[in-house]
């Protein structure tokens, strides 16, 4: 399967953009629209090399997820799951419950999402439900479901 427009708004929307080089939260070099890949601090990209990256990052994630699941989903299925998995990574959510309980046809996996709202406390290094990846995993969750893409 290929990503859809919704999986583009999603990821756009949730990562926002930057043209310039940053920390993330999750400690990674990160620019345009989140991504990681090749990231030096001090970088600057104009906003067409943000959407070339956004597009090659997209597509690595439908590869690796099209490798990862086994059964067949609506496009607005993949769409959310690519939200997701672009904003995980591929090899966090390759072990994950979620696939496990997609590919055995459960038809609540999409619930599974949901658990994936935490991030690391940059005081306690503890991992904390973040507020913005909460409304993330809910939007994804409504889209995957639903086919509903409401941004907040």
């Amino acid at each position: 399967m290929i990503a859809g427009q919704s999986a583009y708004d999603i990821i756009k929307h949730f990562e926002g953009l930057r043209l310039r080089s940053y920390i993330c939260p999750a400690g990674y070099p990160t620019i345009g629209y989140g991504s990681t890949r090749d990231v030096k601090m001090g970088m600057a990209i104009t906003h067409e090399e943000a959407i070339q990256r956004l597009i090659r990052d997209i597509d690595e994630t439908e590869y690796g997820l099209n490798k990862l699941i086994k059964v067949d989903l609506k496009p607005n299925e993949f769409d959310a799951l690519v939200s997701w998995a672009y904003n995980i990574g591929l090899p966090k959510i390759s072990t994950s419950t979620l696939i496990k309980l997609l590919n055995a046809k459960e038809p609540y996996a999409s619930r599974e999402l949901l658990r994936w709202n935490k991030a690391r406390d940059g005081k306690t290094g503890l991992l904390k439900p973040s507020p913005g990846l909460t409304r993330r995993r809910y939007a994804e969750k409504r889209l995957f479901d639903t086919g509903d893409l409401l941004l907040d």
